[in-house]
Order: C-alpha cells, then structure tokens, then sequence
C-alpha cells in the first residue's frame, strides 16, 4: 500500500532507483515518485565508488567493477537531468521499447518555454576556457559559477581567477542559477564534465558559439506560481517586541 517514495538522495544506478521507486503503487493504485538532486550527490557517490572495491580482487579486475559502476553512474546522472520523458529514458536504459511521451511523469506534465540563451552561453564558455588556460586544468561548476557570479570565495581568489576577464560577468545572478545553465550546457553538448575529477571543459561544439554567432535555444520550465511569488518583505519591528522576547526567553 505505499504512494510516495522520496529520494532524498540520489541512488548510485538506474537499476537501484528502479528497484526502489517500484515499491510504489504496487496495489494497483497510483504512486508518486520523487527524486531530490544536487550535482554533490554525484561527488558523493564518485567518492564511494573510487574508494571502495572488493579487496579479493586483482587491481585489474576491482578497475573493470569500477568503471562499469561509473558508467552506471553516468546513466544515472542523465535520468536526472534530462528534459525528456522519465519513463523512457529508464526504458531507453532496459532496452524496452516505448512511445515517446508517456504523459504522466514530471518533464511530460512540465510546462516549457523556449529562452534564447546564447548571450549567457558565451559568457560560461568563455570562463571555461580561460580558468583552463589559466591553470592548465579544468575546475567544477561550482568554481566556475562562483567565478562569473564574482564571489568572494577564498578558493577562486588562490588560483587568481577573480584575476580573469570573466569574473563577475552575471555577478546580478545567484551562482545556483550559474551552475543550472552550466548543466544545461553540458545537456546540449557544449560542455563536458570529466567522470573522475568533474572538471569541466568545453567541446568541440562550444567553438561555434564563441567564434560562428550560433543561437543556443533551450527549453526551461516555466516557473510554477509558487516558485514565482516574491519573497515577503521583513516586517517592521512591533510594539510588543519586549514582550515576543520574554515569551521566547
């Protein structure tokens, strides 16, 4: 008789979420799903999968075990980013055929817009590559977003990235906007993260955005009422102020 099943995590692998999300609406009624993710959880779950292994095994072996599970996570990490039907990308990954939408699941129930948003596209693969050229390695979103957001992050002033042309470029946004964008980019295929280090880096596709005046065109959600609704504003401070701090004490 369970309904929901909530992630707060995210699992290591389809064939685990499957598992663990079918535990719903096993009695024939309808069940809810819900899946909580934060790029972190990748890191976490790269962390377990780089440092664990079967002690049993030659060096060779525990590398291949490896290597599949970091592939496993991959797929994983793509169920949670895609804009396409849930319900076919796990059925993509079973190999099960499927109609394309399923018209149930959150991405077919979500309400899109198309946003151009080539202007913010140069801007995130320009820092890419000069924090690149800079180091001579590739940093992570985070670094990244703290860098166009023009943060004061004691880790992008050790490696001089406020330094950069780029720094501070979408200091009007917040990072976490920054990183979405980042993630959307990768989705399209101008940037890619390394499976190992998560270092981001542009591919060959970034260059006609940055050099050929390519549009980057995405789908986004539009904002539900309740994400749209401003934020209250503080209240003023009331008369029974002492009062509301001896209740309190």
């Amino acid at each position: 008789n369970v309904s929901f099943v909530i992630h707060y995590n995210m699992p290591k692998s389809l064939e685990a979420y499957y598992q663990e999300a079918g535990r719903a609406g096993r009695d024939g009624s309808c069940g809810e799903c819900i899946l909580l993710y934060a790029p972190g959880d990748v890191q976490t779950a790269r962390f377990l999968i780089q440092n664990g292994g079967n002690e049993e095994l030659d060096s060779d072996v525990q590398e291949h075990v490896r290597e599949g599970e970091l592939q496993r996570l991959r797929q994983m990490t793509g169920y949670c980013k895609t804009q396409d039907c849930l319900r076919g990308y796990l059925l993509d990954y079973f190999g099960q055929p499927h109609e394309k939408t399923c018209s149930n699941c959150g991405n077919c129930q979500a309400d899109y817009e198309t946003q151009d948003l080539t202007r913010e596209a140069q801007m995130i693969l320009s820092c890419v590559v000069r924090a690149r050229n800079r180091l001579g390695y590739c940093v992570g979103s985070t670094i990244l977003s703290q860098t166009l957001h023009g943060g004061r992050a004691a880790r992008v002033r050790e490696l001089g990235l406020d330094t950069l042309p780029t720094y501070g470029l979408m200091s009007t946004l917040p990072s976490t906007q920054i990183r979405e964008w980042i993630e959307l980019l990768e989705r399209a295929g101008y940037l890619e993260a390394d499976p190992v280090h998560g270092g981001i880096d542009t591919t060959p596709k970034a260059a006609s955005v940055l050099f050929s005046g390519e549009q980057v065109l995405t789908r986004v959600r539009r904002a539900s009422h309740m994400e749209a609704r401003p934020q209250k504003k503080a209240a003023a401070p009331r008369a029974d102020e002492p009062l509301l701090a001896a209740l309190k004490a």
